[in-house]
């Protein structure tokens, strides 16, 4: 076994490039993996797209996809469907769940890589699969490669355990999804009005008079994005509603509609 220690943003590297690479790997033939938490960005900046790294590793000859991930915080609907969507065009064995914990928060966050040999590679650390998991935060984690089969076999039972727990085993259904979405819009809030109340009074400034609105105003559409001659970079220029709601804080009032 060799062990490489990743302190991200305390050594010059980043939990991302490490996964990236083992993505890409094609000595790899199976991937197991447990994630407390995924966001959209999370997953795109692994390659989710077409021709990226994870999209690569999920259609490849052969090949086994298996990971858990947690809803129980932060997850959004947009990653978890983002990741579901990729077996739409798995030619291998393909399994996304989702984990909701019935005691205690779903905290993990592990990655088994196996060969066909049944040695492998296992990352596992502080990372989430987030924007600041993968890069921005300071985390520590550890990758451990060359382990022999029965040391690889070990986290895999580990991942066995964790799927065998049925009653917090779930399908990522639609309903699952606008569950999600609900809680999260629901969080948001909930942050905005306890910032709010550590913020100081401000005076308050009067409107403009009623009168001088524009009463087509409801009327109109907006342009939000436009990405010429896109072909297969609009998958990179993700304006959701989920994205829309959480980020935004746009209300149900407003509709999205993506024109190819």
């Amino acid at each position: 076994m060799i062990q490489t220690i990743i302190g991200q943003n305390i050594h010059n590297v980043s939990f991302e490039s490490h996964l990236r690479e083992l993505l890409n790997n094609n000595e790899y033939i199976q991937s197991k993996a447990l994630i407390a938490f995924a966001t959209l960005n999370g997953v795109l900046s692994i390659g989710a797209a077409v021709g990226g790294e994870l999209f690569h590793h999920v259609n490849k000859q052969n090949n086994s996809f298996k990971w858990i991930v947690g809803v129980d915080s932060t997850t959004t609907a947009d990653a978890l469907r983002t990741l579901r969507e990729l077996g739409n065009s798995s030619i291998g064995e393909f399994y996304i769940r989702a984990f909701e914990s019935s005691s205690g928060l779903f905290h993990p966050k592990i990655f088994i890589f196996k060969k066909a040999d049944g040695t492998g590679t296992v990352l596992v650390g502080s990372n989430n699969l987030t924007s600041g998991g993968l890069r921005d935060n300071i985390e520590v984690s550890v990758r451990l490669d060359e382990l022999t089969e029965v040391e690889l076999q070990q986290w895999e039972e580990l991942w066995d355990l964790t799927n065998s727990k049925t009653e917090s085993i779930k399908d990522i259904t639609d309903d699952l999804l606008r569950t999600i979405q609900e809680i999260r819009r629901r969080d948001r809030i909930t942050r905005r009005r306890a910032r709010r109340q550590t913020e100081v009074t401000l005076p308050v400034v009067e409107d403009i008079n009623l009168m001088d609105v524009d009463t087509t105003f409801e009327q109109r559409q907006i342009l939000i994005r436009e990405v010429p001659r896109a072909g297969d970079r609009v998958h990179q220029v993700h304006f959701t509603l989920d994205i829309a709601e959480h980020y935004f804080g746009f209300t149900e009032e407003v509709g999205l509609r993506q024109v190819r």
